[in-house]
């Protein structure tokens, strides 16, 4: 389950409990002192919630006297945040406020002076530190122009709930990049281990693009999921770690960023498609990265079986739609359901023809290999007609092909175009001449772009491509 940073910061004014905690009659401090309702006054104000800019409610606000810590009030902010104190004799306070539920991120507080007269005191407000300062108070204070950020939650049992303390949580990324080698990713990647008590922090991340992110212990992990970290700031996120997961044989296979095979378990997730209107879409691909993917049927509906429990990523796309994402929180055994609504529509451009020499004589050589028919071939004009948004989404369309999305607008291709047809494994992919080594196909390439693609398996590749034992895929672009 994925928190707001503002809930999770309302942990920031909890050391005025904490302090009255270590006194020896913290325990008389606890207990509010009786009213007087013949001498005092009123101290009232708000507790508010920086980062969000709204205020808390339901906040334990406590007041504790600085000379006899048996004096002491407690009262909780109502929904507005607001709170009331009333019969305070004069004297000086410690005055915070505490958030239960987050208690074990451990946290520095907030807690202020007060010095209470004859007259009331209104307008104190008790608010939890900026995003930066946050982030400061758990990865210390950065060097100057660093605009890293820190991700912070807890690893739980996806069956029990129960904290899992000494599993690690990576955060990963890639940028594409074209060298003497070809096409490639420079992967890069931050592990941090959890506490006893499940909690991590996860510093040092980059705020600039989106990282997908996941939790593991030992052979058990979740799925991959995408966050978007703000600029030197703070995001909290939690992850159920599912114990029913196993990776399939696919040989060759790349069905994720960290490079394991397909994961399966005794999870389930059905629900429906249908785009802002509410009409019901039949059709659309569903997926849970690194897993298994179904297509809507006439009412909308669809099922995935077998899944991995644990913390993972659902997509859902639609010809002329955005994809739509939804973290999902799965459960061994369990049925969850998810609705996707396809609300940003996408205008789908006819192509532009653009002709280069190079790309005549592309074109002649696969207009050859095309006529010898020893292959699968598809033109431009195929393309055009079945009027894809991204390049995966043709690759749904041929035959021998399976379209896995593992993270983001990225996939992976598996082919039977290999030596048995009930083994699944990764193609060779080339774009014109160049082998891709990595995924970042519609990263690289837009479906407008393509001029013509060819599919073959392993024995009918021309030599050139033949790559591995899994067949070829040659795509060749304007």
């Amino acid at each position: 389950m994925e928190i707001n940073v503002a809930f999770c910061l309302r942990v920031a004014a909890m050391s005025a409990a904490i302090a009255l905690a270590g006194k020896p009659d913290s325990l008389s401090a606890q207990q509010p002192a009786p009213p007087d309702t013949t001498a005092g006054t009123v101290v009232s104000g708000d507790v508010y919630d920086s980062v969000d800019a709204s205020p808390i409610g339901d906040a334990m606000v406590q007041m504790v006297s600085q000379s006899n810590a048996a004096v002491s009030f407690t009262t909780t902010s109502d929904s507005a945040g607001h709170y009331r104190i009333a019969h305070v004799p004069p004297g000086k306070y410690i005055l915070g406020f505490l958030d239960e539920t987050l208690s074990e991120l451990g946290l520095s507080a907030v807690e202020r002076a007060v010095e209470v007269g004859a007259d009331p005191v209104d307008a104190l407000r008790l608010a939890t530190p900026g995003s930066e300062a946050m982030h400061d108070k758990i990865c210390g204070r950065p060097a100057d122009g660093d605009s890293n950020s820190v991700m912070v939650g807890f690893v739980r049992d996806a069956a029990s709930g129960t904290p899992l303390g000494m599993s690690t949580v990576v955060a990963v990324w890639n940028r594409i990049v074209i060298d003497d080698r070809g096409v490639h990713r420079d992967h890069r990647e931050v592990p941090a281990k959890t506490a006893p008590s499940g909690w991590f922090a996860v510093c040092g991340l980059p705020s600039d693009r989106p990282l997908e992110t996941r939790a593991e212990l030992g052979s058990r992990a979740t799925g991959f999921i995408e966050i978007q970290l703000p600029r030197r700031g703070v995001l909290v996120r939690d992850f159920d770690l599912g114990a029913d997961t196993v990776l399939t044989a696919n040989r060759e296979t790349n069905a994720s960023p960290l490079g394991e095979s397909l994961r399966r378990g005794t999870a389930r997730l059905v629900g429906t498609v249908a785009d802002s209107t509410g009409r019901m879409l039949a059709g659309a691909h569903v997926t849970l990265w690194g897993s298994s993917t179904a297509t809507t049927s006439a009412d909308g509906r669809f099922y995935l079986d077998s899944l991995p429990s644990g913390t993972a990523t659902a997509e859902s796309q639609y010809l002329g739609f955005e994809p739509v994402k939804r973290v999902v929180d799965l459960a061994p055994g369990r049925t969850d359901t998810v609705r996707f609504t396809m609300s940003k529509s996408v205008r789908v451009l006819a192509a532009v023809k653009v002709e280069s020499k190079m790309g005549l004589m592309r074109y002649h050589d696969f207009d050859e290999r095309r006529k010898n028919g020893v292959g699968h071939y598809y033109t431009a004009e195929d393309i055009a007609k079945a009027k894809p948004l991204l390049l995966s989404d043709f690759f749904y369309m041929i035959p021998g092909l399976r379209v896995v999305p593992v993270s983001g607008s990225d996939f992976a291709l598996l082919s039977t175009h290999g030596g048995d047809i009930t083994d699944m494994c990764s193609p060779a992919v080339w774009i014109n001449d160049t082998q891709l080594h990595q995924g970042g196909l519609n990263e690289l390439v837009r479906p407008e772009e393509v001029t013509g693609i060819e599919v073959y398996d392993a024995s009918t590749a021309p030599p050139r491509y033949r790559v591995g034992q899994c067949g070829v895929i040659i795509i060749w672009t304007k």
